[in-house]
């Protein structure tokens, strides 16, 4: 669709569809740190689509379709405390074809009308959301401010359809995909800290570049290999990072694994992206068979799969208490100080490969 050739994301959070809810109607409020600041042209790009399988797939499934719902927005720029009580802010209204209202069609993908926003860096986004419908998407374990309307007052509540990019119209040398899961995502990490790896990593490389978080709490590689809208959207990027491996392992899909990983870099090659391989990080598990399946995978990955990337990082060496195994030094989702460490690896590797692309 034509919004890829003008927005790129302008938020380090995690923006994709985890899962679908059911309650009919309300209205919610979320905020989205703004990456860089300046004035621009902002357009919120939405999908009705299920990115990846929740949990043991009990509720819901990677490429579902949700909707029909009806959504209306409207935002606002906040420079304090992300507090949902805003009354006296001044609100714009965002439209949809110049209509105020509409009705997000099963697996449609959508996005607003341009409106022009001026924000410092670091401030952020309000976007109030009101919805109507069934079978609406969200992301339950969403890691930035989410609140609902309950009365007169906003609570806390992921039951909310949320933004899958703040899209920014600003030119920038590449733009930046990092697939994953719950650990690309920042899970591990403090609620609204933006401490983790992808956002480092986007802090250090600067406004010339465009970061676009898609990891997805649960994402599995057998989701994202399927070609549905998850790996579709890292397919507008120009260089993705992918890190795939714990629930592919925990939920049984860990024996397809490697073929999985496979087709997830081929498709992406074959569609001239750069591909930066992440090995499958340390997890503390419990059970023999998974970890001799992280270290199968692991050693398949090193020796088979980061030969056809442009760029592998292996982060075990790094993570791990003892530099190799699935033990871990940060956490099974590893904290701020981890992520730290983590974007400091990856970032050399993914300079050369930009730099190597000019």
């Amino acid at each position: 669709m034509d919004f890829f050739k003008d927005f790129v994301s302008n938020t380090t959070a995690g923006t994709s569809n985890q899962s679908f809810f059911t309650e009919g109607s309300g209205v919610g409020r979320v905020f989205y740190r703004l990456l860089c600041g300046g004035a621009f042209e902002y357009s919120l790009l939405f999908s009705n689509t299920v990115d990846s399988t929740f949990g043991n797939g009990s509720v819901s499934r990677a490429n579902q379709l949700c909707g029909p719902w009806d959504i209306s927005l409207s935002c606002c720029i906040c420079t304090g405390a992300d507090d949902p009580e805003l009354e006296d802010r001044s609100w714009r209204t965002l439209t949809f074809d110049g209509k105020e209202t509409k009705t997000a069609a099963p697996g449609a993908l959508f996005s607003t009308d341009p409106v022009l926003l001026d924000a410092p860096a670091g401030a952020s986004l309000c976007v109030q959301i009101a919805f109507h419908g069934d079978k609406i998407p969200c992301h339950p374990e969403i890691n930035i401010p989410s609140y609902r309307k309950e009365g007169d007052a906003f609570v806390l509540s992921e039951y909310v359809p949320v933004p899958n990019m703040i899209g920014c119209r600003r030119p920038v040398k590449a733009r930046i995909g990092f697939l994953g899961d719950s650990i690309t995502q920042g899970l591990g990490t403090d609620m609204d800290s933006y401490a983790h790896w992808c956002h480092k990593v986007a802090q250090a490389l600067g406004a010339e570049y465009a970061c676009w978080n898609l990891g997805n709490g649960c994402g599995r590689a057998s989701d994202a290999a399927t070609g549905g809208i998850w790996l579709q959207k890292a397919l507008q990027t120009d260089c993705v990072v992918v890190c795939f491996g714990i629930n592919d392992i925990i939920q049984g899909d860990g024996p397809a694994l490697c073929d999985n990983l496979e087709t997830i870099i081929s498709t992406l090659k074959a569609k001239g992206k750069q591909v930066i391989l992440q090995s499958i990080p340390p997890f503390d598990f419990e059970k023999q068979p998974r970890i001799d399946l992280w270290e199968s995978c692991n050693r398949h990955i090193r020796q088979v799969l980061a030969p056809k990337c442009d760029g592998f990082l292996d982060v075990s060496t790094f993570l791990s208490v003892d530099g190799a195994g699935q033990t871990t030094k940060y956490g099974s989702h590893p904290n701020g100080e981890g992520c730290s460490v983590w974007a400091e690896h990856l970032l050399p590797v993914l300079r050369r490969v930009l730099e190597e692309s000019v």
